[in-house]
C-alpha cells in the first residue's frame, strides 16, 4: 500500500470515531502528512507547502490530488498553426509523450497546420489528440461546430480523447447569449454529440476563472476530465474550481497546462505550451487504452 492509500484507510478510520478520537486521531495524521508530502512528492514545505496530495475522497482544497509526484509526470504540449512547422521527430527526441493540437474552431475553421501534425505526431510516435474551440451560438449552431470537429478528425486507436476548448472570452459570449445557467448544456451538447460520433467521451479544457464565470452551473460537466490551464512554476499547484459549498467540483485534473512560453526541441515557434499528465508513464498508458471506444 503506497503512501496515498494509507492515509486514505486512516481517514476512513478517522471518519468512524467519536469527535474526541477524531481530534486525538488528526494530530496523529498531520504528522503522517507532513511525512508523507516530503518523502512522497518531494516538496519542499517551507516553499511549497500546498503542494502535495491530501488524503479523502475529494482530495485537497482548492488543488485536488495528486497520483505522483510532480516530478514523475509525464510532460506533453499542445500546438496549432501558431507554432509553425513542427519537425515532430526531434519534439519525440526531446521527451514529450503526447500532444494535443488544435482542429477546428467555430462551425468552419480548420487549423491549417492539423493534417500536417495529426499525420506527423503519430509517425513520430507521440500518443496525439484534436481539440475543437468553441463559439458562441451566435457564430454558429453548437451542432454544426460538432460536425466541424468529427468531418476534420479521423481518429484511430491510441489516439487521446478529444478535448473541448472552452477559452474565457468565448464563455463569456455563451453565458451572455444563453444565460448563466444554461450555459453548460451549450457545451455537453458538443461534447455529447461528438461522443455519439466518435465513440470518446470528450475532455474539458477550461481555466479556474471560467468555471468561476459559471456561478455554480456546472450540470452535467464534472463527468468529464479536466484539462485545466494555469501559468506557474511546477511547484505551485493550480486551485481547482469549487462549488457554491467550496467543495471541490472536480477532485483533480487529468492534465495541467502549466505554461505558455515553453521550449521544446523541434517547435517552429519561440515558444510552446507545456502541460503534464496526473501520474506516471505507466498511469497514462493505461489510461489511454481506458479512454478508447
Amino acid at each position: 500500500m503506497n503512501g496515498f492509500n494509507r492515509l486514505l484507510a486512516l481517514e476512513q478510520e478517522i471518519q468512524g470515531t467519536s469527535p474526541k478520537k477524531q481530534r486525538k486521531r488528526r494530530n496523529g495524521q498531520a504528522r503522517q502528512m507532513r511525512v508523507y508530502r516530503r518523502r512522497y512528492f518531494n516538496v519542499n514545505p517551507a516553499t511549497s507547502a500546498r503542494s502535495f496530495a491530501q488524503i479523502g475522497q475529494f482530495g485537497q482544497i482548492p488543488e485536488g490530488y495528486l497520483a505522483v509526484p510532480v516530478a514523475n509526470m509525464v510532460r506533453g504540449i499542445d500546438v496549432s498553426h501558431h507554432n509553425g512547422t513542427v519537425n515532430w521527430t526531434q519534439v519525440a527526441g526531446a521527451g514529450i509523450v503526447y500532444a494535443y493540437m488544435k482542429a477546428t474552431e467555430g462551425r468552419t475553421f480548420e487549423d491549417p497546420q492539423f493534417a500536417t501534425n495529426w499525420a506527423g505526431s503519430r509517425a513520430a510516435g507521440i500518443v496525439r489528440g484534436a481539440y475543437h474551440v468553441i463559439r458562441e451560438p451566435s457564430s454558429s449552431s453548437v451542432r454544426d461546430q460538432a460536425a466541424n470537429f468529427m468531418n476534420t478528425v479521423n481518429h484511430q486507436r491510441g489516439d487521446m480523447p478529444p478535448a473541448l476548448d472552452v477559452e474565457f472570452q468565448f464563455l463569456e459570449r455563451i453565458i451572455n447569449e444563453q444565460g448563466v445557467a444554461n450555459a453548460w448544456q451549450y457545451l455537453w451538447t458538443w461534447c455529447q454529440e461528438v461522443e455519439r460520433g466518435t465513440g470518446y467521451q470528450p475532455i474539458l479544457y477550461m481555466s479556474e476563472r471560467g468555471a468561476r464565470s459559471m456561478n455554480f452551473n456546472f450540470g452535467s460537466l464534472p463527468s468529464l476530465e479536466l484539462w485545466m490551464p494555469r501559468y506557474r512554476d511546477l511547484n505551485n499547484l493550480p486551485p481547482l474550481p469549487l462549488d457554491a459549498r467550496g467543495q471541490l467540483v472536480w477532485p483533480h485534473w487529468t492534465f495541467w497546462q502549466h505554461s505558455e512560453r515553453g521550449r521544446v526541441a523541434g517547435i517552429g515557434s519561440a515558444h510552446v505550451d507545456l502541460n503534464v499528465y496526473n501520474g506516471d508513464r505507466n498511469a497514462f498508458n493505461t489510461w489511454v487504452q481506458t479512454v478508447q471506444p
